[in-house]
């Protein structure tokens, strides 16, 4: 379990209305703190990063969020002009920054965005709800040089400084800055690249919190593991992507 500390945000209503279900944050210090690393810490190869978020002001590039460590710095970012990212640091084979971009004027502020970051091996693609994005990839050297604007690093190093990995800030030189003026409806993370349909199939979902106001337990018994599927709201490890899904019980 990865529970974040809140660091004045506050509730507010999500995306489809619902009191209570989203954090707002006042771009002036408030943050939610993982204390612990996603995916275990490490280098992965393959993973998705999701957010539903509505922003406020775009002046300040605000961050969505990040961790730090020394040459493995990770960041999904946003900026003035309308555009958001992945950028990673990583040290696995020589000092290199694996920079992931979407076109300009893709983010309006005051309306809610479903944002998708998909890793897969040194390729990656970016989503706006549901539907793909051009994407923009650059790899460079320490100092600059360019390596390649095809590819990117093979994998992304989630281990981090203690207490750094932040949503609505970023720390940088060990200060922080560029604070999310803004409200965060969800944040889903899977260690797998997801396919395209099951990008879109998030979009058409409500995966706003709570679920619901009474859990249900239903008996039903999933094929591939042959134990009772269960919800995530009662402790799965995600939801669940087909009826024999053998991480989703």
């Amino acid at each position: 379990e990865n529970h974040g500390t809140l660091n004045g945000v506050t509730l507010t209503s999500g995306r489809t209305g619902n009191e209570n279900t989203a954090y707002q944050f006042d771009g002036n210090g408030a943050s939610v703190n993982f204390h612990q690393p996603f995916f275990g810490g490490g280098q992965q190869d393959q993973f998705t990063f999701f957010v539903r978020v509505r922003y406020d002001d775009l002046s300040n590039d605000p961050n969505i969020w990040g961790k730090t460590l020394f040459w493995g710095e990770v960041n999904f970012e946003s900026y003035s002009n309308g555009g958001f990212g992945f950028k990673c640091a990583n040290s696995l084979t020589g000092n290199k920054y694996s920079i992931i971009r979407s076109d300009e004027g893709v983010l309006v502020e005051g309306e809610w965005v479903d944002l998708i970051v998909v890793f897969n091996q040194g390729s990656a693609q970016l989503y706006k709800d549901g539907e793909p994005l051009s994407t923009n990839l650059t790899w460079t050297a320490q100092g600059g040089n360019l390596i390649s604007e095809t590819e990117v690093d093979q994998s992304c190093n989630f281990s981090q400084d203690n207490n750094s990995s932040m949503l609505g800030v970023r720390i940088s030189g060990g200060s922080p800055g560029r604070y999310l003026n803004g409200a965060i409806d969800d944040l889903a993370l899977w260690d797998r690249a997801l396919t395209t349909d099951e990008v879109a199939t998030i979009y058409s979902e409500d995966l706003s919190w709570p679920r619901d106001n009474e859990t249900v337990v239903v008996d039903l018994m999933n094929p591939a593991t042959g134990v009772t599927w269960m919800d995530r709201n009662l402790g799965a490890s995600r939801v669940a992507t087909s009826y024999n899904d053998a991480e989703a019980y």
